[in-house]
C-alpha cells in the first residue's frame, strides 16, 4: 500500500485567488470546494507549469510501472514454465508507457 496522498493529481491553474500561482491538488473534493490536499504551489512560470503536469502525473506513473512489472513478471514467473517472447509484450508495455508519458508533458 503506497503513503502518498491517492490519485487522481490535477493541475489547478491560476485563479482569481492565485493569479500568479500553479498548483497541483490531490484528493479532489464536492464541486466547488477545491482540493483537499496541494502537492505542489509555485510562482507561475512556462517551467513550473511543467513541472505541475509532471508532478500531476505522479499517480499514474506509479501504477504504469506497477503494470510493466506485472507484464514483464509475467515473461519471468509463468506457472507453465514456457517461455514467452518479450516482444509479444512490448505493444502493452509501449502502450502504458507512451500514455503516461503524454499525461505528464501535455
Amino acid at each position: 500500500m503506497t503513503k502518498h496522498s491517492p490519485g487522481p493529481w490535477k493541475v489547478i491553474p491560476p485563479d482569481s485567488d492565485h493569479p500568479s500561482r500553479v498548483m497541483v491538488g490531490a484528493v479532489p473534493q464536492p464541486a466547488g470546494a477545491g482540493y483537499g490536499v496541494t502537492i505542489y504551489d509555485a510562482p507561475l512560470t512556462t517551467e513550473t507549469e511543467a513541472n505541475a503536469r509532471l508532478i500531476a502525473a505522479a499517480p499514474t506513473m506509479y501504477q504504469a510501472l506497477s503494470d510493466i512489472e506485472a507484464l514483464a513478471d509475467r515473461e519471468t514467473h509463468l506457472k507453465t514454465g514456457a517461455k514467452i517472447d518479450m516482444s509479444e509484450l512490448l505493444p502493452d508495455i509501449l502502450k502504458v508507457a507512451r500514455t503516461t508519458i503524454t499525461k505528464a508533458t501535455k
